[in-house]
């Protein structure tokens, strides 16, 4: 435990140090430890979380996935070892895995698009490395693109109905 978190700082530095080029990414980045415990969040991430831009992520190092309201498409709550870090942790690799969530400051609801992978120590996943982005806008478009097209589907079939009427009763005669 002691060599985990010996590496946990270690890491910490280092990436302190990369705090530049971490924070310019423009989709949200959390770096999980074994335990799922967050180590990195940059500001993307702490942006679509609603985690405070000035709070101290390293004091809150006990906070994992937990902290967030995580559920699937249906609203369903997903299990623990369905949450993004998990699947990492577990040694899959995946992306566009989509769940919504809930801010922490405000409660609102969003979607999030989730890629993630581990970082691995000889053989044993030891980190996992998650992006995310919002794409509650895009999953909008399409729900009201759908939408749409069933309207425009049934206004067809009313308008080929009401001009077959007329034209069945030309033809008899």
């Amino acid at each position: 435990k002691a060599d985990l978190q010996r590496a946990n700082s270690d890491l910490a530095h280092s990436l302190a140090q990369s705090e530049g080029i971490i924070g310019s990414i423009s989709d949200g980045l959390i770096l999980f430890d074994a335990a799922g415990n967050r180590v990195v969040v940059n500001a993307a991430a702490r942006r679509l979380h609603g985690i405070p831009l000035d709070a101290d992520v390293w004091q809150n190092r006990s906070q994992n996935m937990a902290d967030f309201d995580v559920r699937d498409l249906a609203g369903d709550p997903l299990p623990p070892e369905a949450w993004p870090s998990s699947r990492a942790l577990s040694g899959e690799t995946f992306a566009g895995v989509e769940v919504r969530m809930r801010r922490i400051d405000n409660n609102a609801e969003w979607i999030a698009s989730y890629s993630g992978a581990p970082v691995y120590d000889g053989t044993a996943a030891i980190y996992a490395v998650i992006t995310f982005r919002d794409v509650s806008e895009r999953r909008a478009a399409e729900q009201a693109l759908q939408t749409a097209v069933e309207e425009r589907d049934r206004f067809l079939s009313i308008a080929s109905h009401e001009l077959r009427t007329p034209l069945t009763a030309l033809i008899m005669q």
